[in-house]
């Protein structure tokens, strides 16, 4: 026999089963989330005698073995994932939580945590800009200028409803920035209040911040109810945010009011689609005849004088902004370099 065996084993010391457990962090999770951490404090908490953790009554959050005791007041658990349960996450609702241990019994707090469904967009071209609404959704534009401030229009999918009560606490950022609120429309194109009982499917009108970073592939996250959720670009009909047209110089500078003359544009930002460009002289469209990614080719209008935003209705000399107005990426801004001057005929 070893010494050791003849010594005896030594007696444990003594286990403290007094559990206590007082809360839950964060106290609402998004609904069919899966590996979203809850953090539970209490007292006591002993990795040896936790079994499992449930996360309401649905099944698929039952006895949960995806937990880690970091310390004795603490304990991190995930919502299950796909593989670890049948399903993702767990079902809406207030879930009471339970602590299942072996030798002191369970320990459950009611309602700790709120399970809330987060918002959802509608599948098809869920965010455009609010100008192009009225359009064929074939022409609907998703491309976003990076000078912000443009008004859009997200919309949410049949079950969800925006809202800007104060309980539902809407929010979101688009590029990484910030949106502001501007107002709600329901499905059928009218005006909303910030009532919780908005029309399901319905819009949330809103402003891009300014400065945004061109971005083949931006994101949108929309906070409601106390939840967030950030939708991929591949979720919301792959947008670009993209740089504002600007004029760097004309070729022909100058031309007769009562003849159309030939002037190329060079700048940043164009486009190589014909359609897709107008070119305005004292307010009034010339003709874009060639487009490339820096250089527009255009002819002037010859009905300046008359035109009661431009020269005047006896007037027909004077100095003409030239303003390049692009189908998807706004309009460039005025500069002594984007000035036409027509001449007395």
């Amino acid at each position: 026999m070893s010494a050791s065996l003849a010594m005896g084993t030594p007696a444990q010391a003594a286990v403290n089963y007094n559990v206590t457990f007082t809360g839950a962090s964060p106290a609402k999770v998004s609904a069919g989330t899966s590996n979203r951490v809850i953090i539970l404090t209490g007292t006591n908490f002993d990795e040896d005698q936790i079994t499992g953790i449930d996360l309401g009554s649905d099944p698929d959050c039952a006895n949960l073995q995806s937990y880690v005791v970091s310390s004795s007041t603490s304990i991190s658990v995930k919502t299950p994932g796909a593989g670890s349960n049948p399903g993702d996450g767990c079902a809406a609702g207030a879930a009471d939580i339970t602590i299942n241990q072996t030798n002191s019994g369970t320990v459950t707090r009611a309602a700790a945590v709120t399970f809330v469904n987060p918002p959802a967009l509608a599948a098809a071209k869920p965010i455009i800009t609010e100008n192009s609404s009225t359009l064929l959704a074939a022409n609907q534009v998703t491309n976003f200028t990076t000078t912000g401030g443009q008004t859009i229009r997200i919309k949410a999918d049949a079950n969800t409803t925006f809202s800007g009560l104060s309980a539902n606490a809407l929010s979101g950022s688009f590029g990484g920035k910030p949106l502001t609120t501007v107002g709600f429309v329901a499905p059928d194109g009218t005006a909303q209040a910030n009532s919780a009982a908005g029309t399901p499917g319905n819009f949330w009108i809103a402003k891009t911040a300014t400065a945004l970073a061109a971005n083949a592939t931006p994101t949108l996250t929309i906070s409601q109810n106390g939840v967030s959720k950030t939708f991929q670009s591949t979720d919301i009909g792959n947008p670009t945010i993209v740089g504002v047209p600007t004029v760097t110089s004309l070729d022909v500078t100058s031309g007769k009011s009562n003849t159309a003359t030939t002037v190329k544009i060079t700048g940043t930002n164009f486009g190589t689609t014909v359609g897709d460009w107008t070119v305005n002289f004292c307010g009034l469209p010339g003709v874009v005849t060639a487009a490339t990614a820096t250089v527009l080719t255009v002819t002037t209008p010859t009905n300046v004088g008359g035109n009661a935003s431009g020269l005047g209705a006896s007037t027909y000399a004077g100095v003409c902004p030239v303003v390049v107005v692009g189908a998807n990426n706004g309009t460039s801004p005025l500069s002594e370099k984007s000035n036409f001057t027509y001449l007395t005929s």
